[in-house]
């Protein structure tokens, strides 16, 4: 009988002994998992790709060769793998970054001054413009319109792309008062040339 209760000790003290390593160790692996992923990964990689080595030296070729092949192979393979998916991913990411700049809205002032004695009559009219119209005048709405002695009209233009690519616009002010048009040259984006 007392033999039995040792008997039970015994394996009672052992199963908690195993059960501390087990858990000492699995904190031990937790610890140094980051230095042990790559061993992992290579032990995954032979344990899959021996058979191949295998087959290969049993044709005639040394082990070291055919490892030498198969390793070459591979890493051509992953190249490849890795220009396409970074180009794929390149283009996708350029094309977010291309819809996020079409929806950005542009809105510039300016002001025309009547420095003379008279009313004077403006008018102001888009002379070229890509297709798409990018450009747009908000402010005043009514064309023409009369500026008194002395008085400023503030314009405002809207630029609102929709496309990255850079846009051109020329606004012409036309008065009995000027001897020939005025022009402003109006661009978007990036600065045409």
């Amino acid at each position: 009988m007392n033999q039995d209760k040792n008997f039970s000790w015994a394996r009672l003290v052992k199963v908690l002994l195993g059960l501390v390593v087990l858990l000492g160790v699995g904190w031990f692996l937790y610890a140094i998992r980051e230095i042990l992923v790559p061993f992992v990964i290579a032990f995954i990689i032979s344990y899959v790709l021996n058979p191949l080595v295998d087959r290969m030296e049993g044709r005639g070729m040394s082990r070291g060769w055919s490892i030498g092949l198969i390793f070459a192979v591979l890493s051509i393979i992953g190249a490849i793998a890795f220009f396409t998916v970074g180009k794929r991913l390149t283009d996708q990411v350029m094309d977010i970054t291309e819809q996020f700049l079409r929806q950005e809205t542009v809105v510039k002032e300016f002001t025309i001054t009547n420095s003379g004695e008279e009313t004077v009559p403006v008018d102001v009219v888009w002379k070229r413009m890509r297709p798409g119209k990018r450009f747009s005048l908000v402010d005043p709405p009514n064309f023409p319109f009369e500026l008194a002695p002395g008085a400023k009209q503030v314009l405002q233009i809207r630029f609102s792309p929709r496309s990255t690519e850079p846009a051109e616009g020329i606004l012409r002010f036309t008065s009995p008062e000027l001897s020939a048009p005025f022009e402003l040259r109006v661009r978007g984006n990036a600065a045409a040339r």
